[in-house]
């Protein structure tokens, strides 16, 4: 209060009734008007006697007020909505400027319920991507979780920025003793799939309920009723039941105080669960949230990594921290969407000592999982492909080559001395080698943080210099640049932030044919930044050696496979449509096609309509085919109905060359032109001792050709219907760095629909 106030309310406080009572903490002391703005509030102190008065003062006289009660570290807002001590002060009790209350007794009730119901608490910790390298410049929100049945609600309590370490800290304030119907009304819910997924299937299980309800958003007693089928009326009741509710939130559901009346009916129809028991689960768990004085917490955190907010941080149920105490400590792990900040050799121990470099990794590779490179077995033949050997039945991905665009990184010593560096290539490890065409020496991006936590970003681009063999195209190195220039807090290591890359190879249409190369780094120095390079002290060629006890010069395989641009000029055949207006590629890596459809010995054409008996034999003649063999797999099904499918090829590997459906059924090399192998998949093509004699394609090819399938009708078409046949084809390539064999790499597809009557 201060003096220039006009009007003043005396508010007496009595807490003499406390036995040991000791004034160890001030009361919050605040007054509303009618409409429940706050008008003013204080902290009031007792003496020792258990004895005070809180003064507050007015401008303005207030008329009527309503005064609350409670703990001093709970904000004026919060202490309206406690179920605290209040009392009203009429207008009649306002006698010329001031009013004075008679003593407000303070129960032990509350005196002990004050000093738990609003806790500050503190958070700190750290965001680090998964090998420790911290997360800067992150926003990390923190959540008081609560559930039942199958909705969460979370609640966020605060935020933090992540600095240059991943280091935060947030601190909140939490209240409980809440009016359930304040509680309720800042609550959004949703389902939890989690709880969703445990509960519908104990639902499914429980006699007399003929339709278990669905998981809404909304909350909804009604959904009990199928369960509590003889006490439906009872919980329409709740349902309806909640004035209190209906005036106090928008929602007007229902009254989740009255929730607990309804536990024991469910109880005695749903079985024990221990994994929700374990959870605290209404209603094998009981709830009153507005008196739970425990924060439970989980995370979540965004980032702005190469210009785009990622979730790096997404904590579900099981993650929940529990009853944090008041001070906790948190180590997060983001996801690998995060931009982490690079660390020194020493922090990492990944930059060896010496004037040397790693192994070269290859896309997402290392080179020891590449055939022919250091590290990898010698044994295996198949060198320069990705997973040399590694193919088995059922599985299409071994000995994958390269395609279009091939990333080339790795870590340099801790002494590495280059300035510049560029690739040579040639096709024998012995060489001789030839400088990298500029049309093949790819650019990249590095991302830096500044000062502030923006990320910036430096072009690492090929750049015209002289040299002792004339004219080379060559890269700075990171360690130059650094020397150079400033980079604020440091570099980015997020999975597309490039910090060790040293080159993306353009492959495709630069003057590579398809075939193996053997690539190695020379590295230069220029001194004075100005002039010509020159060649490092350490090593006279400018060749790079290995890291290690016996180094050797540096050097990586690679063998690449790229695919003519499809079109008119890709030699697509004539005899299957192809490009605008079809689904299929126009190219033959790879191609496809369905030759013919026999059903009972009738040539069924496209759009045809066919009249057949279940055991009528069906022959599909098809065609699977790469030019290069570097086929990965292919499938088969037939589409039908609303949404239904029946796969002709069993890809997993179980009954090879055969079809799942029913007795007899055989895929088989065609009269069309032999395939080399059946498949479906390259790891079944190259099988040495295949149950299946039409195996064997020879690693690492499997070109493919034409294949029949035989079958019946009532195996095929189980009903009148009009079919579709729907035939996939796809290389084992990894393409522009993409280890996906789908549609996003080199693939191809043929369909052909009929309709088929059952007699």
């Amino acid at each position: 209060m201060t003096e220039r106030t006009k009007y003043t309310l005396e508010v007496p406080l009595d807490a003499s009734g406390i036995k040991d009572f000791k004034p160890n903490r001030g009361l919050k002391v605040a007054a509303y008007s009618r409409d429940g703005a706050v008008a003013g509030s204080t902290v009031a102190v007792l003496n020792e006697k258990g004895q005070g008065s809180a003064k507050l003062g007015f401008n303005q006289k207030p008329g009527g007020l309503r005064v609350a009660i409670g703990p001093e570290n709970a904000s004026d807002e919060d202490l309206s909505h406690l179920q605290t001590i209040s009392v009203n002060v009429a207008p009649t009790q306002w006698k010329e400027n001031r009013a004075a209350l008679t003593p407000i007794a303070i129960s032990p009730y509350y005196w002990w319920w004050w000093q738990e119901w609003c806790r500050d608490y503190t958070i700190t910790g750290r965001l680090v991507c998964a090998d420790g390298s911290p997360v800067p410049g992150a926003t990390v929100c923190a959540y008081d979780v609560d559930w039942w049945w199958w909705w969460i609600s979370e609640y966020q309590v605060g935020c933090a920025v992540t600095d240059a370490n991943g280091a935060f800290q947030i601190k909140f304030r939490r209240c409980c003793g809440w009016w359930w119907w304040w509680w309720w009304e800042r609550r959004r819910w949703i389902v939890d799939p989690y709880l969703a997924d445990h509960i519908l299937p104990i639902l499914q299980q429980i006699p007399g309920i003929r339709r278990p309800p669905l998981p809404d958003p909304a909350p909804d007693l009604s959904i009990f009723e199928s369960i509590l089928s003889q006490t439906g009326s009872a919980v329409r009741t709740l349902a309806n039941a909640a004035p209190q509710l209906r005036s106090r939130s928008s929602s007007g559901a229902f009254d989740p105080n009255k929730l607990e009346s309804l536990r024991s009916e469910l109880l005695a129809r749903l079985p024990k669960v221990a994994e929700l028991e374990a959870l605290c689960v209404w209603p094998w768990c009981p709830w009153w949230p507005w008196w739970d004085c425990d924060a439970d917490i989980l995370f979540r955190a965004t980032q702005n990594c190469n210009g785009a907010v990622k979730v790096i941080v997404d904590e579900g149920i099981l993650q929940t921290r529990f009853d944090i105490p008041t001070n906790l400590n948190v180590t997060l792990v983001a996801n690998d969407q995060a931009c982490c900040l690079a660390q020194p050799c020493q922090v990492l121990d990944a930059c060896p000592p010496g004037d040397c470099m790693l192994p070269i990794d290859i896309c997402d590779t290392t080179s020891a999982s590449v055939g022919g490179n250091p590290g990898a077995n010698a044994a295996l033949a198949t060198i320069g492909y990705e997973n040399p050997g590694g193919a088995a039945p059922g599985s299409p991905a071994g000995d994958r080559p390269f395609s279009e665009s091939v990333l080339l990184a790795t870590n340099f010593g801790d002494a590495f001395s280059g300035d510049y560096y560029e690739f040579e290539w040639a096709t024998s490890k012995a060489g001789p080698y030839s400088a990298m065409p500029l049309a093949a020496d790819g650019a990249f991006n590095r991302y830096f943080w500044d000062a502030m936590l923006n990320q910036h970003h430096v072009l690492f681009a090929p750049t015209p210099i002289n040299s002792p063999l004339g004219m080379r195209n060559v890269f700075e190195s990171r360690q130059h640049y650094e020397a150079n220039n400033s980079i604020g807090i440091g570099w980015d290591m997020c999975a597309g932030c490039n910090y060790p890359t040293l080159m993306w190879w353009q492959t495709n249409n630069t003057g590579f044919a398809n075939g193996t190369y053997y690539l190695r780094l020379r590295s230069w120095v220029r001194p004075g930044n100005a002039g010509d390079l020159a060649y490092p002290a350490d090593y006279p060629t400018g060749i790079v050696p290995f890291c290690g006890d016996n180094p050797e010069d540096n050097y990586v395989v690679i063998t690449i496979d790229n695919r003519p641009t499809p079109g008119p000029a890709a030699g697509h055949p004539l005899d299957h449509p192809c490009g605008p207006g079809t689904v299929h590629v126009c190219t033959r890596q790879p191609d496809c096609n369905i030759f013919s459809v026999t059903i009972a010995g009738q040539q069924v054409s496209p759009c045809a309509n066919i009249t057949a008996k279940d055991s009528d034999p069906v022959e599909i003649d098809f065609m699977v085919h790469d030019d290069d063999g570097m086929l990965g797999y292919y499938s088969l099904a037939c589409n039908y109905g609303l949404n239904l499918t029946e796969d002709l090829i069993d890809l997993s590997g179980v009954h090879i060359g055969s079809v799942d459906r029913g007795p007899g059924a055989t895929v088989h090399t065609s009269w069309f032109g032999p395939a080399d192998a059946v498949g479906p998949d390259y790891g079944s093509a190259i099988l040495v001792n295949p149950p299946n004699t039409l195996q064997g394609a020879t690693a690492p090819y499997w070109y493919g050709g034409t294949l029949k399938l035989t079958t019946t009708v009532g195996a095929l078409f189980p009903v009148t219907c009009c079919y579709q046949l729907q035939l996939w084809v796809y290389k084992r390539n990894i393409v522009n760095c993409y280890y996906g064999i789908d549609s996003n790499g080199y693939y191809n597809l043929t369909e052909m629909s009929f309709t088929v009557f059952k007699s």
